[in-house]
């Protein structure tokens, strides 16, 4: 498992690529999904059991998410959380819902090993790797099912009129690192928005699609016909 969700991390990421602030150049994006407005979850795996809605955890396992989320820096005010496995661990990986934010999935290791995603570099990662995407790796709580929409807060600090209506996971990578997201605002306007990944020291930097596109690398989200 480990093989696979590194080696499609490693393609859809920006490599040793820096944040706009700091380079003013962003490469073209990587090829993904064809972008849906609303994927539907319960879609993504077309072959194996059917994937279930995933239960919230009980009280104490939701207090040691939220523990471990603070020690690891995750932006998010876990208001629910649950292990993604059923089966006893001693090093149990998680679902995070987050208050008004993106979830989060938090991959732990036997050996120490802890991979953090937010579900919507889960949804899109997912689509991309088909039927190779480790099963039980998505996020399937309530409040994690329109994972683009965890970009409000997001939109918000760069465009304050921004209500988001759509939004992709381009990748992660830099120095020091970043997630790199599209996002496009129900009014037409669209940005390529460079966020710090958890504990990192960058800062939230962003380009227009006009911007992007005179960098050559266009938008994919965004409405042409409106403004950038």
């Amino acid at each position: 498992m480990r093989r696979i969700i590194f080696g499609l991390v490693a393609m859809l990421a920006l490599g040793d690529a820096p944040a706009f602030a700091q380079s003013g150049y962003i490469p073209p994006p990587p090829p993904t999904r064809q972008f849906m407005k609303d994927v539907d979850l319960f879609k993504v795996q077309k072959s194996g059991p059917r994937i279930k809605p995933r239960e919230s955890g009980n009280p104490m396992q939701v207090k040691l998410a939220r523990e471990l989320a603070a020690e690891l820096k995750i932006p998010c005010d876990v208001v629910d959380a649950a292990e993604l496995s059923d089966q006893p661990s001693r090093v149990p990986s998680y679902e995070l819902v987050c208050r008004d934010a993106m979830g989060w999935i938090i991959n732990r290791k036997p050996g120490g090993e802890t991979q953090t995603l937010d579900c919507l570099a889960v949804q899109d990662s997912a689509a991309a790797a088909g039927k190779a995407w480790p099963r039980g790796l998505y996020c399937l709580m309530n409040g994690n099912f329109q994972p683009a929409l965890g970009l409000t807060p997001i939109a918000h600090k760069i465009a304050p009129d921004c209500e988001v209506a759509d939004g992709a996971y381009l990748g992660a990578g830099g120095t020091p690192p970043i997630v790199r997201y599209e996002l496009r605002c129900k009014n037409g306007k669209g940005f390529i928005v460079d966020n710090p990944s958890p504990g990192s020291a960058a800062t939230l930097s962003a380009m227009s699609c006009a911007e992007a596109a005179q960098a050559g690398a266009p938008c994919k989200l965004a409405d042409r016909k409106q403004p950038g």
